[in-house]
C-alpha cells in the first residue's frame, strides 16, 4: 500500500494527505449502498471515524485485512451471526483456509551480534536505522528467516491426521510440500 498510493500521493505533492501512527481500524462503515464511506479506528485508546470522500483502501494484511472485513460485516452469514454481526455482503470465502506456517529459527549459542539485538536494545535499533535508510545494508534488510525448509508429512504421522485434514491434503499436487519448516 505504501508502494501504490502513499509515495505516489506524496510524489504528487497532494496537500489532502494525512497519515494517523499510531492507528489501528477497528471497523469499516458502509452506506445504504453498501460503499464504503469511513472508517472506526482507534488511537491510544480514543476511538474516532475517519471518513473518505473518494474510496476507501483496506490493507491489513494477510490476516487482519480478512478480520476487519467480517467485523465490519462482509464474510460468511452464518459465521457473522453468531457474534450478532450485522451482514453488509454474505461472501462465504472471507477469512476461510486460512494457514499460517512454523516459525522458528535455529538454536545454537553464537559469540556474534544476532537479530535479536534489535529487539532487546532499543540504542542498537536506533542506530541500526542510518545504514538501512542510507544504503539499504545493516540487521534490518534481514528477512527474519535465513533457513527454510519443506517436506511432505511423513506417514507415521499422517495415520495420525483426522479425515478432514488428509481430505484438505488431498487437493495438493502430489509433488507439492505440506509443511515448512
Amino acid at each position: 500500500s505504501q508502494t501504490s498510493f502513499l509515495n505516489e500521493a506524496a510524489s504528487e505533492g497532494l496537500t489532502n494527505l494525512k497519515v494517523f501512527t499510531p492507528t489501528m481500524a477497528k471497523k469499516i462503515l458502509f452506506d445504504s449502498n453498501k460503499k464504503a464511506t469511513g472508517v472506526i479506528v482507534e488511537s491510544n485508546a480514543i476511538s474516532y471515524t475517519l471518513t473518505a470522500n473518494k474510496e476507501v483502501i483496506l490493507s491489513a494484511g494477510a490476516f487482519q485485512s480478512p478480520h476487519l472485513l467480517m467485523v465490519s460485516g462482509i464474510g460468511p452469514s452464518s459465521q457473522l451471526s453468531k457474534f450478532n454481526i450485522p451482514v453488509i455482503a454474505d461472501l462465504p470465502g472471507v477469512g476461510q483456509n486460512m494457514q499460517d506456517h512454523i516459525f522458528f529459527g535455529p538454536s545454537y549459542r553464537v559469540d556474534v551480534t544476532t537479530f535479536t539485538r534489535l529487539a532487546n536494545d532499543p540504542l542498537y535499533l536506533a542506530a541500526q536505522l542510518i545504514p538501512y535508510t542510507t544504503s539499504k545494508t545493516g540487521l534490518l534488510t534481514n528477512p527474519c528467516a535465513d533457513f527454510l525448509g519443506w517436506e511432505k508429512i511423513p506417514d507415521a504421522l499422517r495415520e495420525s491426521l483426522g479425515s478432514e485434514a488428509l481430505s484438505e491434503l488431498a487437493k495438493y499436487p502430489a509433488d507439492w510440500p505440506e509443511v515448512e519448516y
